[in-house]
């Protein structure tokens, strides 16, 4: 009896698992309440409970461990977690040391402050950092650390399965988030003289090259670091985010070294990974970029994605497919997709009804989430409650041990008073319908057509930059690097061509693939060679953005522009309302309408029919159809938008085939994919994300058409070849199964009927007179004509 991780499954007792947690802070609701709200998770449908450990509060005085509630009854974590245990729920603790969860010091001890002054950063020009960070590696704080983990994790470690039901830890929070946010990167003595080891072991002998003061005193090294000059501030601004993955990848390996010290060595340990910003993900990869070698291919180590999106809808659900494929391409090919934060209620965070998501938004992401193979979901925050005041003053105005004043979780789907929001009943259908169909989902992986995005981390290398310089590599990576989210990469999704992605970087290119490209002037040159040499391999490019020019430190570098035949020629940026450029389609993307655009990029090509879009003013060329020996690839430089019956040209000139689509091209919105198992059984999932009914056929590879209707802002998980029980498996069906057991088949009803065909020799008796059964050689075809108004679901009696 033992958890595996292997494959990209859970495995607990051999049995693979879909593990759907409820994140609840038992030190915010006093314990007479706990099992009450407990049995509202229970009632969601949740299998497990996760919830951080604040060790502001159960250390609050050095060496007085209180896990028991001798100092505060909200203390008794025991208690906690024998109730946890008692109602058959897996757990998942978050014991820090930071915890964020807008607790005060992010839920460091204050005295640990005070103790561990060599901890606290200094950063840019000499000057403390703005938030309550540390520095990870501070010996004294480590210190500290291993006290607080020899009590915490020795008593986990009691509860961990297989005798208990600790069945994952996550290890500390979002790290790296506090110095990104406020671009002030730890730079301790300690810190710096790690940092110039690092550069010394990195560039050997071209060191003093990169940064001639290498070998000064240490506080002339210090002073050129904390207030570096132009002459060097692109490589230092890269050599420090090189430097900060290995200080974070270490850090998480002591902590890794502390939790098996003290006995909690039998589950996975958990990074998760922030960066979500403003309701979209589209900095999320600076977490990735930050992290990644912090998880990537380690033993016994998963990450898990901090995600916060305002919607799920047209203009945003992109975000949702770039959140799971960005993430998976930096796992290893065993290691699962899981989300630690998984955002839920109703976006009402300052309790204000300044926010209020539709109840479609958390069943939409539970789906695509799941779509893309995530095998561990924790809704955060699903309980929300109070936090209660220090006994002495603290001089911040409250005393209260967050920083949200009395109440915390407003938005949850339970209120801190234990109500359950107008979120929860969707939400929790949602929930008890992938525990329904657990067995199989958690076997399945997404079905994607022959598209990669090229993911590159060091893109994303943008959390700290020097505030006193201009960082223009920096600006123009983070205007390039997401170009194609909003326009090409949405198209594809609406016209169902389903991508995954890779880590450019790091891993080798499929010539098999076309690469989906977001592109800088900057790239470096080992990354360029990779995709000239993939070019020449037989590989397809579909490049968005500027072709680069310069390596990222600067450094000029074109050797995918020279492979491609294309010469700079002007860029047009920030013109705005004084000139309004104009984008005009030739040849290939001929018959497109004139778009206007901010900034532009323009290239020389010799071949004149080559040229997509050209600027109206200057005939200058901004787009190409490059096809010759060596390159088969269509280069776009102008933002362009998403343009569906484009990208469809695009797919049909590189002969991409779809595994799966539909029929509904007036008005779009529906997402749609589908996810199989080894033995090519699996399910459709397919959203309609407006609030219009649609009706439209899918079409399935080599499986029969299939006629649906998706009524406003709803959702469809359809198994086809699947075993939901012995000698019962379900063909294909344009209705949702809700329930099953060896003596009944239960249906969602959506729209006018239903048809199922079913694979049997056991004998079904619908519950509905209107409901027709038809033998068939190997089971039924049923079909509901005409559904009555008020009928809901449609059941089958099963019997031997």
């Amino acid at each position: 009896m033992e958890i595996e991780i292997k494959e990209k499954q859970i495995i607990i007792d051999d049995q693979p698992r879909l593990l759907l947690l409820a994140e609840f802070h038992y030190y915010r609701t006093d314990p007479e309440k706990w099992q009450e709200k407990i049995d509202l998770i229970k009632e969601a449908g949740c299998n497990g409970i996760a919830s951080y450990i604040p060790w502001l509060l159960h250390e609050y005085t050095r060496g007085d461990f209180d896990f028991v509630g001798r100092n505060h009854p909200r203390h008794n974590l025991v208690m906690f977690l024998d109730m946890v245990k008692a109602n058959d729920l897996y757990f998942v603790p978050r014991p820090g040391p930071f915890i964020m969860a807008e607790m005060k010091n992010e839920g460091i001890p204050y005295w640990v402050y005070d103790d561990c002054k060599d901890a606290i950063p200094v950063s840019w020009n000499n000057k403390p950092g703005t938030t309550p960070t540390l520095d990870y590696l501070e010996p004294t704080f480590l210190a500290a650390v291993d006290d607080y983990y020899r009590q915490i994790i020795g008593l986990l470690a009691k509860y961990q399965y297989p005798s208990g039901n600790i069945i994952g830890l996550q290890l500390d929070n979002e790290i790296g988030m506090l110095s990104w946010v406020s671009n002030k990167p730890d730079l301790t003595d300690l810190a710096i003289k790690g940092f110039v080891d690092f550069v010394k072991a990195k560039y050997d002998d071209t060191a003093v090259t990169r940064y001639p003061f290498i070998d000064s005193d240490f506080t002339v090294i210090a002073d050129r670091i904390r207030k570096p000059s132009s002459a060097y501030l692109e490589r230092l601004h890269f050599d420090l985010g090189y430097y900060s993955r290995e200080r974070y990848s270490s850090y998480i390996d002591i902590l890794i070294s502390m939790a098996q010290k003290y006995g909690l060595d039998s589950v996975p340990y958990i990074v998760n990974i922030h960066g979500c910003s403003a309701g979209r993900s589209l900095k999320y990869p600076i977490g990735i970029s930050q992290l990644y070698q912090s998880y990537r291919d380690k033993p016994g180590v998963i990450s898990g994605s901090d995600v916060y999106l305002h919607a799920v809808d047209v203009p945003q659900f992109t975000d949702v497919f770039m959140a799971n494929v960005l993430t998976d391409a930096t796992n290893a090919s065993w290691q699962p997709l899981t989300s630690m934060e998984f955002s839920a209620g109703d976006g009402d965070y300052g309790n204000s009804f300044g926010n209020r998501y539709p109840t479609s938004r958390s069943d939409f992401m539970t789906r695509m989430f799941v779509m893309h193979g995530n095998r561990l979901l924790n809704y955060y925050s699903f309980v929300g409650g109070t936090n209660y005041r220090f006994t002495d003053k603290h001089r911040d105005s409250n005393d209260r041990i967050a920083n949200t004043g009395e109440e915390h979780g407003f938005a949850a789907p339970i209120s801190p008073n234990g109500i359950k929001s107008y979120t929860f009943d969707r939400m929790a259908a949602t929930i008890r319908l992938m525990r329904t169909h657990e067995k199989q989902l958690a076997v399945q992986s997404l079905v994607t057509d022959d598209l990669v995005y090229g993911f590159i981390p060091d893109y994303f290398m943008t959390e700290y930059h020097y505030p006193d310089l201009d960082p223009a590599i920096h600006k123009n990576l983070e205007r390039c690097r997401t170009s194609m989210w909003d326009t090409f990469l949405k198209a594809l999704l609406l016209r169902n061509y389903i991508y995954t992605a890779i880590n450019i970087q790091d891993d080798p290119i499929p010539t098999n693939k076309v690469l989906l490209l977001d592109s800088a002037r900057y790239m470096n040159a080992d990354i360029q060679a990779k995709i000239v040499n993939f070019l020449i391999s037989g590989g397809r490019l579909l490049l968005s953005g500027e072709v680069p020019q310069y390596d990222l430190e600067g450094e000029r570098c074109t050797l995918l522009m020279d492979h491609l035949g294309l010469k700079p020629l002007t860029r047009w940026e920030d013109a705005r309302h004084k000139q309004s450029m104009s984008i005009m389609a030739d040849n290939f993307a001929l018959g497109r309408k004139e778009l206007h655009r901010g900034f532009n990029h323009t290239y020389i090509y010799d071949d004149p029919k080559a040229i997509m879009f050209r600027m109206y003013d200057s005939g200058e060329a901004c787009g190409f159809k490059i096809k010759r020996s060596g390159v088969d690839a269509f280069i776009v430089s102008c933002p362009y938008r998403a343009d569906l019956d484009l990208v469809d040209k695009f797919m049909a000139s590189f002969h991409i085939r779809r595994r799966i689509r539909h029929d509904y091209e007036t008005y779009h919105g529906i997402v749609l994919a589908k996810t199989e198992a080894s033995d090519k059984s699996g399910y459709i999932h397919v959203i309609n994300l407006d609030d219009f009914a649609k009706e439209f056929t899918i079409f399935n590879e080599d499986e029969q058409p299939l006629s649906i209707y998706l009524e406003a802002n709803s959702a469809k998980m359809l198994p086809f070849n699947v075993s939901l029980l012995p000698d019962l498996k379900i063909l294909r069906t344009d209705s949702e199964i809700i329930d099953f057991n060896d003596d009944h088949l239960t249906f969602k009803l959506s729209g006018p009927g239903l048809k199922c065909s079913i694979a049997t020799s056991k004998t079904l008796i619908p519950q509905n007179p209107d409901c027709h059964l038809k033998r068939t050689g190997q089971g039924y075809d049923i079909e509901l004509i005409e559904r009555r108004f008020n009928d809901e679901l449609l059941t089958l009696r099963i019997e031997a």
